[in-house]
């Protein structure tokens, strides 16, 4: 990788010089030294011979793949038009809080950098359209499988989500599989240890659909997650980068960016219809007196059915306060109002309790439980084609990339 490890001065001497062939299209030292300037002012990695030598290899990797996307795209008539990269621009500069025009701008002076950056956008914009075109087509989601995914979202409340992004190593073979583990192990390093972004890392060399967000898998919850990688995330903090995971079609290092619990069905969410039978005391209740209104509140609860007769019984008691107190956040009653009503079922009068002024029963009329933020059916049906698809775009770039003759030449 000599021409990869040229200084930046040095690039008029390489500009002729070919560093691969991808179907007889010539990706030259000068397109490999141009995108190396783009990852190193990215990722924040030390631009050294040493480092350049190092990322060269994946980095030309990926301009094969994006010379064979285009490639593809061009065969199959697809093109991305201006307003599909200026688009693509906006998108960008939202994702890395930059302010509007200004990546535009920087596009817009040229340079070998930015040439660099607008092939990758490209790239990314005609696979992404026929990915759309050839591909989606051929996905189909049944009702049944919305429905195991509602269901085990809907088992996991309560449960821990993850806030994660990740950086996905591919193989294709299996004799790619140890190259691939030393990459990941790389990028590991890179982000752990030389201070790399790991966003930058994600955009340059992840190949997941993820890549152009950085990464970002947004709160995934832990139904979602296979089991080893459940185990894995479960130990992390915030901040952590995990090693590498093994998959079926590769290596996935996770970056840990919080956890929270799923909405869950407990009392601190839920509100409460009260209505209550309320038997008076006098500030100077004599015992007695205090053990006959107990008595009663316990003949009465024996004979109360229901919220309906609760009313009734109250008034035929001659209760001095309404029956009806109306509707209450659980986390907002007194602890002895919740003790009395904890497990209480809907129209059954509690134990009597002591209050204020007096011995109270109450009775539960309506629990309402908090609304689960769970995806709509179209939502679900969209994620699993997304992820259907990604998996198809992976064997459809494989056999482009099996069938393409392409030569290296550093």
């Amino acid at each position: 990788m000599a021409a990869a490890t040229a200084t930046m001065p040095a690039r008029s001497q390489h500009v002729q010089r070919i560093a691969a062939i991808v179907n007889n299209e010539v990706i030259s030292t000068y397109d490999l030294l141009s995108r190396l300037s783009m990852v190193f002012k990215a990722t924040r990695l030390r631009n050294t011979t040493k480092e350049r030598n190092r990322i060269a290899p994946q980095v030309l990797e990926s301009l094969i793949e994006e010379r064979l996307k285009i490639q593809e795209a061009k065969r199959r008539n697809v093109t991305a038009s201006k307003r599909d990269i200026k688009r693509a621009i906006t998108m960008i500069e939202r994702r890395s809080n930059t302010p509007a025009g200004d990546f535009e701008n920087l596009i817009n002076l040229g340079g070998p950098e930015a040439q660099s950056v607008l092939e990758r956008i490209r790239a990314d914009i005609v696979w992404s359209k026929l990915v759309q075109r050839r591909l989606r087509p051929r996905v189909t989601i049944g009702d049944k499988e919305v429905e195991d995914v509602l269901n085990r979202l809907k088992a996991g409340q309560g449960q821990d989500e993850f806030r994660l992004a990740e950086i996905f190593v591919s193989f294709n073979l299996p004799g790619e599989e140890v190259a691939a583990k030393r990459r990941a192990d790389r990028l590991v390093k890179d982000a752990r240890l030389r201070g790399a972004n790991f966003s930058a890392l994600a955009r340059q060399f992840s190949r997941s659909a993820t890549a152009a967000v950085g990464g970002d898998l947004g709160w995934v919850r832990s139904v979602e997650l296979e089991s080893e990688t459940l185990k894995i995330v479960s130990t992390m903090s915030k901040g952590q980068i995990s090693d590498p995971v093994r998959t079926v079609m590769g290596f996935r290092i996770y970056l840990h960016n919080g956890r929270r619990k799923v909405a869950a069905k407990g009392p601190s969410e839920t509100t409460v219809g009260l209505k209550q039978i309320f038997f008076p005391l006098l500030n100077n209740a004599t015992p007695d007196e205090i053990r006959n209104q107990v008595d009663l509140a316990n003949t009465v609860r024996s004979a109360v059915d229901g919220c309906k007769d609760m009313e009734l019984i109250a008034k035929e008691v001659r209760s001095p306060r309404s029956a009806n107190l109306g509707k209450f956040a659980y986390s907002d009653l007194t602890r002895d109002i919740r003790g009395a009503i904890d497990g209480l079922p809907i129209g059954q009068a509690s134990e009597p309790m002591k209050a204020p002024g007096g011995i109270v029963l109450l009775m539960v009329c309506e629990r309402i439980e908090p609304q689960f933020d769970l995806p709509s059916r179209p939502q679900v049906i969209e994620d699993l084609t997304n992820r259907r698809l990604e998996l198809m775009a992976r064997r459809y770039l494989r056999d482009l990339r099996s069938a393409a003759n392409i030569e290296f030449r550093i």
